[in-house]
């Protein structure tokens, strides 16, 4: 099962803006991203995820699988392996924009959360964790760690 349950559209040029924003849901989580997304080359958009990676993200390249990718989501949808958070309304309007051209050509002007989420779906489902549990000292390791290495030294003075 898949919940989309939060989204963030961001827009202009400001890197570490986006990095920050995506971080503050958790910067443990891991993502994916089309580095051929938007019309770029790959070697471009692998540069960019690059600089998103040396910002504290952590991502992969996404499989750019467009036909096959829809037809998951699709299935996804109807076999109610996939939710959708009726608080998403962009990714609601990005997806309205999904349509065919008279060629049979996937059109996806706009859909940036749609292409998200279809990148998510093949190729981010692998990456998908829980939040990692914060460590808890016991009071044994607090004691230790007060009274063992910061005074080492002070034993032999």
């Amino acid at each position: 099962m898949l919940y989309l349950f939060d989204e963030y559209y961001g827009t202009g040029s400001d890197l570490a803006g986006r990095v920050n924003a995506i971080k503050a849901h958790g910067s443990w989580i891991p993502g994916v991203m089309d580095p051929e997304g938007h019309g770029r080359r790959r070697e471009d958009g692998l540069r960019m995820m690059q600089l998103y990676n040396n910002k504290g993200l952590q991502l992969v390249a996404a499989s750019n699988n467009l036909e096959s990718g829809i037809l998951d989501v699709q299935q996804r949808m109807s076999g109610g392996r996939l939710k959708v958070f009726a608080t998403l309304e962009r990714y609601r309007e990005d997806l309205r924009e999904y349509r065919r051209d008279e060629r049979g050509q996937i059109v996806t002007q706009g859909g940036n959360l749609a292409e998200a989420a279809r990148c998510l779906v093949v190729s981010g489902l692998w990456r998908m964790r829980a939040e990692p549990r914060k460590q808890v000292k016991t009071p044994a390791e607090l004691w230790y760690e007060r009274m063992s290495w910061s005074r080492a030294g002070d034993w032999m003075r």
